[in-house]
């Protein structure tokens, strides 16, 4: 009896361990799984978030993007705008840099004085104007504003008369520049000069001038 009691106890045992061993073995890989599974999950939720980050930055993008073509179509308007506007001005527009040389010539040049824009860029502006002119005109292009009356060479070599404003500028760059608006008053003045002329003739003249049309009135 004592034999087969001792022989179960050991059939016994030897089913109890393997028994025990299975179950620390399932919650070792209980607890790995979990484990793994908690990691999948923190790794998926860090991909959604660089997920949702990128498509946040390809959208700022995107939207830079599409702002600065607006703005550079915007750009590209006013600039056509304004050659047009300029172009088509009965005012001369320049600009002159620090020792008085064309810096900007608005396109009208032609049609005005019969100088092609690049004919005119990069040389002295007095260099244009009349000796009798000079002086004056440079000592009032030296003052932060000014107004003159100047006599500038056409290309045909005939003088024309321009009632001119300048203002002086700093721009982006820092460069000290001088923006020009003149209108050509010729005709006006040619009108004036013969007017005087022939006032100081009639004040001169020893008998009575009378002037009248051809219907004697």
């Amino acid at each position: 009896i004592f034999i087969i009691g001792a022989l179960a106890l050991t059939i016994a045992g030897a089913l109890t361990f393997p028994l025990d061993s299975f179950h620390r073995a399932l919650d070792s890989n209980f607890h790995g799984l979990s484990l793994f599974n908690g990691f999948v999950a923190g790794l998926l939720a860090a991909c959604t978030g660089l997920a949702i980050v990128s498509d946040r930055r390809r959208r700022a993008a995107v939207e830079e993007a599409d702002l600065r073509a607006q703005a550079e179509v915007s750009l590209r308007e006013s600039l056509v705008r304004y050659e047009t506007l300029v172009e088509n001005a009965y005012d001369f527009i320049c600009e002159l840099d620090g020792n008085g040389c064309f810096v900007y010539v608005s396109p009208n040049s032609r049609s005005i004085l019969g100088y092609e824009p690049e004919e005119l860029a990069g040389r002295l502006a007095f260099g244009f104007v009349h000796p009798d002119d000079v002086q004056m005109a440079m000592a009032k292009f030296a003052n932060p504003e000014a107004r003159l009356t100047v006599r500038f060479r056409h290309r045909d070599g005939s003088w024309r008369w321009f009632d001119s404003t300048s203002k002086r500028f700093t721009n982006a760059a820092g460069e000290s520049l001088g923006a020009v608006i003149a209108r050509d008053i010729t005709a006006d003045r040619q009108a004036q000069e013969a007017l005087e002329k022939l006032t100081r003739a009639v004040e001169q003249a020893a008998d009575a001038v009378i002037i009248a049309d051809r219907a004697g009135i």
